[in-house]
């Protein structure tokens, strides 16, 4: 079904523009995987560097912060509430 779909909606259109748009959607796509991955270094180092310093690697409120962003968690509701109230 899902086949079909693809080949009647590509059927309408050059194949070079439909090979562009892949192309651009597979960059878009591993520059965002990039993006996700430099910011799990930073949760990854903060938590490496509050264990150097004798404390729990989760206890970083940064890489609190950052994670939760990162996996869409309930906790990064904080963050926005902050940023909300600090526009006014």
């Amino acid at each position: 079904m899902l086949e079909a779909l693809v080949r009647e909606h590509v059927g309408g259109h050059d194949l070079v523009d439909v090979l562009a748009c892949l192309t651009a959607a597979r960059e878009a796509t591993a520059a965002v995987n990039a993006s996700n991955d430099r910011a799990w270094d930073i949760v990854r180092l903060r938590r490496l560097q509050a264990a150097e310093r004798g404390e729990l690697p989760y206890s970083d409120p940064m890489a609190q912060m950052l994670s939760a962003a990162l996996v869409g968690h309930e906790e990064h509701r904080i963050v926005r509430d902050q940023l909300d109230a600090a526009r006014g």
